[in-house]
């Protein structure tokens, strides 16, 4: 079977400007660039670039696959936006990395060791890209979806180790509403290559999703100091990508009811349960 790597990237929050667009053409010969989408296949050869850096610089989401497997997948979002524990206690060293840069933050998905499916897929960044839009709402069924697939790849291997230790440190619970995953999350999910069968395991030990009492967005922007007002505004006259939803975060915060009980979290479930009842 002949070579095949594919990259792709997307804008979502501003498209890009001529300069910009100049630049991503220079980048390689192969590419098929306008100013929301870039598109690299290669039968022979290589990128030249660190695609990680390009989607720092240009774009908002990136995904790479070959024939032989390998999938990447990673999303910019606005500095800030998302915790900077994001990813702790999902035990994913391995396979994922949040960092955090002075105007952006890159959460990159990498799972350079899985081998490609035993029929041919056309995995596409457009199908996915929704994700980095779940994330900053809070949604971390993919962030679960992730986990699934690491430890799906390892085959569970530490799990007798984990028996002695606190699973509600090492294990992730079961997001709310796993049993009803997004389009997104069904499309990572077959790029990771997670067993159906492991999914509905997982979903069994998740709860409904708490009903969005709304954000009463004109109410919490009076609790924002006379500063801040001001610094949202020169910042908006910039252009700012992103600033609704740092906005929105911000008043959330603000928000929040203190005395409200602290929401209960969903069931830390071992993947060696999950795998015997995903056998069941």
């Amino acid at each position: 079977m002949s070579e095949y790597q594919r990259y792709e990237f997307m804008t979502i929050d501003r498209p890009l400007t001529r300069e910009q667009l100049d630049a991503v053409d220079d980048l390689s010969s192969h590419i098929e660039a306008s100013s929301t989408h870039a598109l690299i296949e290669y039968h022979w050869g290589d990128f030249k670039h660190d695609p990680i850096d390009v989607l720092h610089k240009f774009f908002d989401g990136f995904l790479y696959w070959a024939n032989w497997g390998a999938p990447e997948l990673a999303f910019r979002f606005p500095h800030g936006i998302l915790p900077p524990d994001l990813i702790e206690g999902y035990d994913l060293d391995d396979f994922v990395t949040f960092t955090q840069h002075s105007d952006y933050d890159i959460l990159d998905i990498h799972f350079g060791e899985m081998e490609g499916p035993d029929e041919w897929i056309d995995y596409e960044l457009g199908s996915l890209i929704a994700i980095r839009d779940e994330l900053m709402e809070g949604d971390l069924r993919a962030l679960y979806i992730v986990w699934l697939a690491g430890q799906h790849m390892m085959g569970g291997y530490d799990e007798e180790e984990d028996e002695e230790e606190d699973y509600e440190i090492s294990v992730p619970a079961v997001p709310p509403a796993f049993g009803t995953l997004t389009a997104a999350q069904e499309a990572l999910a077959e790029l990771l290559q997670v067993p159906e069968e492991l999914l509905v395991a997982a979903a069994r030990h998740s709860k409904a999703a708490v009903p969005s009492t709304g954000d009463d967005v004109a109410a919490w922007v009076k609790l924002l100091p006379p500063d801040r007002q001001n610094d949202y505004l020169v910042r908006l006259a910039h252009n700012e990508s992103g600033l609704s939803r740092l906005l929105v975060k911000e008043l959330r915060e603000l928000g929040q009811d203190k005395t409200r009980a602290t929401p209960s979290t969903g069931e830390h479930v071992t993947y060696a349960t999950l795998l015997a009842e995903s056998k069941a």
